[in-house]
């Protein structure tokens, strides 16, 4: 069985998030990490960036705006499937460009 050691990659750097993982979960803005004791790590507003077996590492990008941008395909999925309405949607499209505006006038 491949046991992952997982890097996060953020605006700061390269670092190492967890090791002996044997899932990754998302669950909402966040991934799930379970190592193969069953134990779990939450890691915020992060995306699958690399999977290299060989090297058993799983390299994640971590960026405040990823998990906005996953609540925004969530739910144009749901509302897709009729379990959002245009204006929550909406709403919620509303908020992810506000945080977007809000880092690039930062710069």
């Amino acid at each position: 069985m491949c046991e992952f050691k997982i890097l996060l990659k953020t605006l700061e750097g390269k670092s190492i998030a967890a090791k002996d993982i044997i899932r990754i979960i998302r669950r909402g803005k966040s991934l799930l990490l379970v190592d193969v004791l069953g134990s779990n790590t939450l890691v915020n507003d992060s995306i699958v960036d690399r999977v290299d077996v060989s090297n058993e590492e799983v390299e994640l990008l971590s960026h405040p705006l990823i998990g906005s941008f996953l609540e925004v395909i969530e739910a144009s999925l749901q509302y897709k499937r009729g379990e959002k309405t245009k204006e929550e949607l909406e709403k919620i499209w509303s908020e992810f460009k506000s945080e977007g505006d809000k880092l690039i006038d930062g710069l």
